[in-house]
């Protein structure tokens, strides 16, 4: 899935997947299709509640994706694990994650009462309603790597 990509950016990618993980894909046999709703991923749309409003974004560039090429093996490398219980249960497809870091982990839910970088919240309910916002996208987090194959 790639929300821009010409036919010289193709080869780069594909040299990209060689050098990183050691694996030659014939360029013939696989083609890159623009998907419109990308944009709706970037996080500057989104000032509050980002993580939350990227998942739902996510789901629906997945589902146009996959609506547009049904595919037998969703392979994906932006690491945004919510959406494939969607990809498995949905239209029964296998899917390969390249994750590198978790999204959400314990550590973050841990610094919200540290009052630094993003976690400035003085005020007791609000850090209460952090802490539940971050368990929450644990969870589906946690439910993604599940559905992966």
């Amino acid at each position: 899935m790639y929300c821009q990509v010409s036919d010289s950016d193709k080869q780069g990618v594909l040299d990209k997947v060689k050098e990183r993980f050691g694996i030659q894909i014939d360029a013939e046999k696989i083609y890159f299709v623009q998907l419109f709703k990308c944009d709706k991923l970037r996080p500057e749309l989104y000032p509050t509640a980002t993580l939350l409003w990227q998942i739902l974004a996510y789901y629906e560039v997945v589902a146009e994706a996959l609506l547009t090429v049904p595919c037998d093996l969703f392979i994906d490398t932006m690491g945004v694990g919510a959406a494939y219980p969607l990809v498995k249960f949905m239209f029964n497809t296998k899917i390969l994650s390249y994750t590198h870091y978790p999204t959400i982990s314990s550590d973050m839910v841990d610094q919200i009462d540290t009052l630094q970088y993003n976690n400035q919240v003085q005020n007791e309910t609000k850090r209460k309603i952090k802490k539940l916002y971050y368990r929450v996208l644990m969870l589906v987090y946690s439910l993604g790597g599940w559905a992966s194959d």
